[in-house]
């Protein structure tokens, strides 16, 4: 099965270069009943969907981020368009697990610029965590005439997700013409365990067990306090 988003270009782009972005999910045919799409309003780089297996349920995001100008001041539009897609998924989307995989075009081992450390701050802010800081990953992406690497392809996915992760890496392809190669995450679904968010318990009352003397008693202490109030 492919879930796909197309590539799109500016109006004033459109008989010349190649589009941007463009995204799929697959998944065998098997695994369909599992998976649901989600509908993004407004957002041409972010596609996900949600997987729901018999413990959890896992939002699964996959985004192709706009190139890394590499420069302190820059156009941040179609950066924070990207992210608000992103966010919008987390919002309104119920799930215990969070799995967002992509090209995000930055390279989070290198010297920082605007473009990544806005990146950073989102996934810290949404306390996510980088395969790239577990597993050992050389580079990602080899730049025209091997002159440069990089690892700006990532898995990024919740800190809970984390102990149920067995491995990531790199698919080495010098065939590629992208300059990407594959990356993968094995991921162990037999017992990942659903998130339970605390609840704050308000004692109530139960009628259905007060006596007569108990109604009566909360009556004087009610007509007490609007009295004081009032």
């Amino acid at each position: 099965i492919v879930y796909s988003l197309p590539a799109f270009k500016d109006n004033s782009q459109i008989h010349r270069g190649r589009g941007k972005g463009g995204l799929s999910q697959i998944w065998p045919k098997s695994l369909d009943h599992l998976v649901s799409r989600i509908p993004i309003k407004n957002s041409k780089r972010v596609l996900a969907s949600l997987i729901t297996f018999p413990t959890s349920k896992i939002v699964w995001i996959c985004t192709y981020f706009p190139t890394n100008e590499n420069r302190q001041i820059f156009d941040e539009t179609e950066l924070r368009e990207t992210l608000s897609g992103i966010n919008w998924v987390l919002q309104n989307t119920h799930y215990d697990h969070v799995m967002w995989n992509g090209d995000i075009n930055a390279d989070f081992s290198k010297i920082n610029n605007a473009f990544v450390d806005i990146i950073d701050d989102f996934i810290q802010e949404k306390q996510f965590e980088k395969a790239c800081d577990t597993f050992d990953i050389d580079f990602t992406y080899c730049s025209p005439n091997d002159i440069g690497f990089s690892k700006i392809d990532h898995f990024i996915y919740n800190s809970e997700l984390k102990p149920h992760i067995k491995d990531s890496g790199v698919i080495p392809m010098g065939d590629n013409i992208s300059g990407h190669s594959p990356i993968y995450l094995k991921l162990n679904t037999g017992n990942i365990k659903r998130i339970v968010e605390e609840k704050e318990y308000i004692r109530k009352q139960n009628w259905k067990i007060a006596s007569d003397s108990d109604k009566i008693r909360y009556k004087k202490i009610y007509y007490f306090f609007v009295i004081f109030i009032t």
